[in-house]
């Protein structure tokens, strides 16, 4: 149904337990809701985000611009089919760009995933990056929690009511997840990019108490950005999963996607994976310190003779340059280094 600048009008969706609703306007789709039907619950909140935010900059001018799924486009639709439903936006106030969300629908696990497209034949415009999805999650009572990957995974209780913001670049070494998840003892929704190259991405959770929301984003950096004209689509799939259980649930599912989709998923036996070697696995030592080699090197020697047993060492410091700065410039090493490796 292509849209004509005097009609409004609402899509219900509904994939096994879980109920989207949208709202085609005059000149944008908003999502309306995200319902739980077997509790009840309202999974977004009163305060509505965009579905998407493109953001955009003159290569001539360097004016920066965003646009978003709500407002500001020539034309919509809105199509439903058995097992999918598509989401095309055309012309913004940026001539030639044309947007499509095509989200698979799966009834058994209650989740929808989402494929995203952008043609920009704009001569003038690049795109720089795009946020999505970005959903605000409502208030789900005292017994709420959030989980974020922040280190080996994070859960935070209450943060509908507090101020908290955290943001991650992932696959950095303290981001090295693509989910995030709000549940209570009945509810709960799981938001992810099940993406199988690992593309960089800024995963960002914000409280807004005054809003009683919790703000989840997915950054992506856009290729060719800076270059006029180029396109995006997204890696793999955006991932909204109704969620039954916590944050070790969450987990299980992202699990069993990255163990038969992800590049990066090594080859397993019974004992763990099959690249590791044997000297490895079989190491029971492992000993961290750093400086310079005349210091570094008798105290490792020595630590070694006491265990009695073959150690590994991380030698932090070898570099002249300060400690977590000035990368990728590792180089030039501090006197003696190589030779202490080697005596090691």
């Amino acid at each position: 149904m292509t849209q004509n600048k005097s009609e409004s009008t609402v899509v219900m969706i509904t994939v096994g337990e879980l109920k989207l609703e949208f709202e085609k306007t005059s000149d944008g789709i908003i999502l309306l809701s995200i319902m739980d039907s077997v509790t009840g619950t309202e999974l977004l909140s009163s305060q509505l985000l965009p579905l998407f935010t493109i953001k955009m900059r003159n290569t001539e001018t360097m004016e920066d611009k965003q646009i978003n799924s709500s407002f500001e486009w020539m034309s919509t639709k809105i199509e439903r089919k058995e097992d999918f439903i598509l989401l095309r936006w055309d012309n913004p106030n940026i001539e030639n760009i044309k947007v499509e969300l095509h989200g698979k629908l799966d009834d058994y696990n209650s989740a929808v995933y989402w494929n995203m497209s952008i043609e920009n034949g704009n001569p003038n415009w690049s795109i720089m990056s795009v946020v999505f999805p970005q959903i605000g999650i409502s208030d789900l009572g005292d017994d709420g929690h959030v989980f974020f990957p922040r280190g080996p995974g994070e859960v935070q209780k209450g943060l509908w009511n507090r101020p908290f913001k955290h943001h991650g670049i992932y696959p950095e070494p303290w981001t090295v997840m693509q989910f995030l998840s709000a549940y209570n003892q009945k509810t709960g929704i799981y938001i992810s990019t099940h993406d199988p190259n690992a593309s960089a991405k800024d995963i960002t959770i914000e409280s807004r108490p005054d809003e009683r929301s919790v703000v989840f984003t997915f950054e992506h950096f856009a290729e060719n950005m800076t270059k006029a004209g180029n396109d995006f689509a997204l890696s793999g799939h955006a991932v909204w999963r109704l969620l039954r259980g916590d944050w070790f649930d969450s987990a299980m599912i992202y699990k069993d996607w990255i163990s038969k989709e992800a590049r990066w998923y090594p080859d397993l036996d019974a004992n763990g994976r099959k690249d590791t070697p044997e000297w490895m696995k079989e190491l029971c030592v492992w000993v961290t310190t750093g400086g310079k080699a005349e210091n570094v090197v008798p105290r490792v020697k020595k630590f070694a003779e006491y265990m009695g047993v073959p150690v590994g060492f991380h030698w932090y410091n070898w570099h002249q340059i300060p400690f977590d700065n000035d990368y990728p410039h590792y180089f030039p090493v501090t006197d003696g280094f190589a030779d202490g490796v080697e005596e090691l």
